[in-house]
């Protein structure tokens, strides 16, 4: 057997790790079992979040019974939430610590933060946002049987007025 290396175990114009790179041919037409990297992901690493009816109409509406306040932001999608006291955009204020701008986090403060998570109307608040959360994840998996509403707000008076029994 004749080396194309010269018996120097480096490929004269690629290089050392020429032959190691490639020996399962191009990375683009590699067989399957050598790529090991999967797009997929699952529904835990997704952070824990509330649909949009249920977040907006049920937990952002009873935080702001408490005190709380939506500002907006300058894109038309822009939004904070800021806890009683707090205002947004000023310097002592720190984005995603002391103000919120998305669902995942609004929910995992109020679960964790020591400022929120001991307060019996906030905790009453998420159990009953995840109750109708619940109710509406099977509600939407029932498929074209489900009922139609003209609103998010005749949706979230529907998931709030219904017991366990009616989607079992």
């Amino acid at each position: 057997e004749v080396r194309r290396d010269g018996g120097t175990g480096v490929h004269p114009f690629y290089g050392a790790d020429f032959d190691k790179t490639y020996q399962f041919g191009n990375v683009l037409t590699a067989p399957r079992q050598h790529r090991t990297i999967s797009s997929k992901r699952t529904l835990s690493d997704r952070k824990a979040t509330f649909s949009k009816p249920v977040f907006w109409h049920i937990v952002v509406e009873g935080l702001k019974k408490l005190g709380w306040t939506v500002k907006l932001g300058n894109r038309p999608n822009d939004w904070y939430l800021c806890p009683p006291g707090v205002i947004g955009g000023e310097r002592k204020f720190r984005p995603r610590v002391d103000f919120f701008d998305s669902a995942p986090l609004v929910r995992e403060c109020l679960e964790t933060d020591d400022r929120y998570c001991n307060q019996t109307e906030i905790v009453s608040l998420l159990e009953q946002a995840k109750e109708c959360n619940a109710r509406y994840l099977k509600l939407k998996a029932m498929g074209k049987q489900r009922p139609k509403f003209q609103s998010d707000e005749e949706l979230v008076a529907y998931l709030k007025g219904q017991n366990d029994e009616t989607f079992d």
